[in-house]
């Protein structure tokens, strides 16, 4: 995620908390409430973005889930790249 942005939403947390919604980990009303947050931070809606394209690219490639730790990897590459920017 990009830090030069004007929002204020916590993006880091949300962005923590994107994995346990798309996991399918977390309950209805926090899942709304979250992905109203999503929407009305462009930070937090490019991390969804990102992330479901990745977990996608996976499926497609593997046909089974990423294990944590390679998913966390790329995580910290991505961001690693989106601060170069």
């Amino acid at each position: 995620m990009k830090e030069d942005h004007e929002c204020f939403c916590g993006c880091e947390d949300a962005y923590e908390a994107l994995f346990l919604l798309l996991d399918g980990h977390m309950e209805q009303a926090e899942a709304q409430r979250l992905k109203e947050r999503v929407l009305a931070c462009p930070a937090c809606f490019e991390a969804l973005g990102i992330e479901q394209e990745v977990r996608a690219l996976v499926r497609q490639c593997c046909g089974v889930h990423a294990p944590v730790r390679l998913r966390e990897r790329i995580t910290i590459a991505i961001r690693i790249e989106q601060r170069r920017g």
